[in-house]
């Protein structure tokens, strides 16, 4: 807090250029209040945080994150913050609720234009705390790219612009992704895009080469500035109820994206 505190006061002492305002993100698939930890990556969670709607209609935010883990104990991908013993509903459901979003009459994203889905892969396969085999990895990354479809169908139907963020602490999830004969990267320019994101720190396979890099809130401090800014990519700073400090510390970072729980507060300090 005392770091997120002098960063603060030091963008009071500095002059930033202004700059594009972030694309907020519904952490966790949960920013319907009371966003508390059990509803994270829940059906109810994430129904309710996509029923979220402004005044003018648009909703609060411009994407939403899901997570996806791969049961390995019934060798299926579901959608859930963490492995566990009691079944969990499958990943394609959350994907089902999100296409509903695409294709309501009402704005899909508060900047009315592109919508965007963060689906981050899991680690852990199991409760014990194992990781993907080879097999594994293959079918988890095979799940990302059914849900790709699902959302871009979705998104094509209801006309609206979709940025697909494929997320994991493990990059070499990524890689199975992207070396996933189902693989191919939409075209720069077209209506759905793909982009990959990592933590900004993270060990990368040499041919992986990503677009956003993750930087939590604690972790903002002038030299992560400066190395992120070094790097030339775009930036996602998470942080699940951020105080007024850690936003200042967000703007001072110049993130692209800012995925949170409390979506309200962040929208009334960002602003449009």
């Amino acid at each position: 807090m005392r770091r997120l505190a002098a960063v603060a006061a030091g963008l009071l002492l500095s002059c930033i250029p202004a700059r594009a305002r972030p694309l907020l993100i519904c952490h966790n698939a949960n920013c319907a209040q009371p966003a508390t930890a059990d509803r994270d990556d829940t059906i109810d969670g994430l129904r309710r945080s996509l029923d979220l709607r402004l005044q003018d209609g648009r909703p609060p935010f411009d994407g939403v994150e899901i997570d996806t883990v791969w049961d390995a104990s019934r060798r299926r991908c579901v959608f859930a913050h963490a492995p566990s013993a009691s079944e969990q509903p499958l990943a394609s459901a959350a994907a089902a609720l999100i296409a509903d979003h695409l294709a309501a009459p009402l704005p899909a994203a508060f900047n009315r234009r592109r919508f965007f889905v963060k689906i981050e892969l899991k680690t852990e396969v199991l409760p014990s705390g194992r990781t993907h085999t080879d097999d594994e990895a293959f079918a988890h990354a095979a799940c990302a790219l059914e849900l790709l479809g699902t959302l871009a169908a979705a998104a094509h139907a209801g006309a609206v612009e979709l940025t697909i963020i494929y997320d994991s602490d493990d990059p070499w999830l990524l890689r199975a992704i992207v070396h996933h004969p189902a693989w191919r990267r939409p075209r720069p320019g077209a209506g759905v895009r793909v982009e990959l994101e990592v933590n900004f720190d993270a060990m990368l396979p040499g041919d992986l080469e990503p677009d956003i890099l993750t930087v939590y809130t604690a972790q903002i401090e002038p030299a992560v500035r400066a190395a992120v800014a070094d790097r030339g990519k775009a930036v996602l700073v998470w942080g699940r109820f951020p105080s007024e400090e850690a936003l200042a510390a967000i703007d001072y970072l110049g993130a692209d994206f800012v995925g949170t729980n409390d979506i309200l507060l962040a929208r009334a300090y960002f602003g449009d």
